[in-house]
C-alpha cells in the first residue's frame, strides 16, 4: 500500500515524522523531495498518481508556487489526488499552536488569503480532522485508517463461517475472531491507547461474564496482529493465569514468555 504524504516542509517536519512512524512497516510512504531529472511539479504529480491513498497535513503556510503556476505544490498534489480519485484524508493544524514564523500572515511569504481559501476548500471536499501536536496527529491517522479499512471490509461479501457460530459459555478464541461482532468501538479504543498513545499497561476490568476475555482474545489481539492499525509494530500475544504455578504471578509470566522467546 503506497501512501502519498503531502504538506509544506519547514513548518511541519515533526508532523511528517509522526506520520512516517505511524505507517512504518505496513505502508510505503511516498514523499517527492528527492532530486531527480524531473521538475518538482512533475515528480510530485507523478508520485501522487502512483499511490493508493493521500494524506495531507495543512498548517498556515501555502508553500512554494512553481514558476508559471497559479497553485502551490501542496495544492497541486491535493488536486492530483482528487483527479485520480484516491482516498483523501486531510489533517489541519490548530491555529492556536501555529507559531508566527510559520504563518503566512506573519511572514508574508504568500498572501494569507491563499492558505485560508485552500483550507476551506479541502475541509469542504475531503474528510478532515483538527490536531494540535504530532502525538495527537498519530492518533487521528491510525483511527482514520482503521475506520477506512473497516468500511472497505464491510463492503466485501460475508465469509461463510464453518462450525458453530457461538462458542457457548466459554470466551471466544483468537481463531474465532471471524464470528466475533458488536465490540468495534471498544476494540478501536483499546488499540488506540496501545498503538497511538503508546501506553505500556492496559487493564480490561469488568464483571464476570461481561465479555472481557472475548474482547481481548477475539477482538484486540487480531486487530493488533492482523490489521493495518498496528503502526508497523509486530505484536506477540502471551497468555497465562497468575496462579497456575503457585502464588507468585511472575513465575507463570516468565514461563509463558519463555515459550514465545526461547532464547
Amino acid at each position: 500500500m503506497r501512501v502519498y504524504l503531502s504538506s509544506t516542509l519547514n513548518d511541519l517536519g515533526p508532523e511528517r515524522e509522526a506520520v512516517r512512524r505511524s505507517l512504518a512497516g505496513d505502508y510505503i510512504v511516498v514523499e517527492s523531495y528527492d532530486a531527480d531529472e524531473r521538475s518538482v511539479r512533475e515528480s510530485c504529480l507523478d508520485d501522487v498518481a502512483g499511490c493508493d491513498l493521500y494524506i495531507g497535513i495543512i498548517g498556515r503556510r501555502y508553500g512554494f508556487i512553481p514558476p508559471g503556476e497559479s497553485f502551490s505544490i501542496t495544492e497541486l498534489e491535493y488536486q492530483q489526488a482528487r483527479k485520480h480519485k484516491l482516498p483523501t484524508f486531510i489533517f489541519i493544524k490548530d491555529d492556536d499552536v501555529i507559531l508566527n514564523r510559520f504563518h503566512d500572515a506573519g511572514t508574508q511569504e504568500n498572501p494569507p488569503e491563499r492558505i485560508e481559501s485552500f483550507r476551506q476548500r479541502v475541509m469542504q471536499n475531503a474528510r478532515s480532522a483538527i490536531f494540535q501536536a504530532p502525538g495527537d496527529l498519530q492518533v487521528h491517522i491510525l483511527k482514520t485508517l482503521s475506520h477506512h479499512y473497516s468500511q472497505r471490509q464491510d463492503k466485501l461479501p460475508p465469509k461463510r463461517i464453518e462450525g458453530r457460530p457461538y462458542p457457548g459459555l466459554r470466551a471466544f478464541l483468537t481463531l474465532e475472531s471471524d464470528r466475533f461482532f458488536g465490540r468495534d468501538a471498544e476494540i478501536e479504543a483499546l488499540a488506540e491507547r496501545l498503538v497511538a498513545r503508546s501506553e505500556r499497561f492496559l487493564a480490561v476490568i469488568g464483571p464476570s461474564g461481561s465479555g472481557k476475555s472475548s474482547l481481548v482474545y477475539a477482538g484486540l489481539i487480531p486487530a493488533l496482529t492482523e490489521s493495518s492499525i498496528a503502526g508497523g509494530v509486530r505484536w506477540i500475544s502471551v497468555s497465562f493465569s497468575p496462579r497456575e504455578l503457585g502464588d507468585d504471578p511472575f513465575q507463570p509470566l516468565a514461563a509463558a514468555l519463555s515459550k514465545s522467546f526461547p532464547d
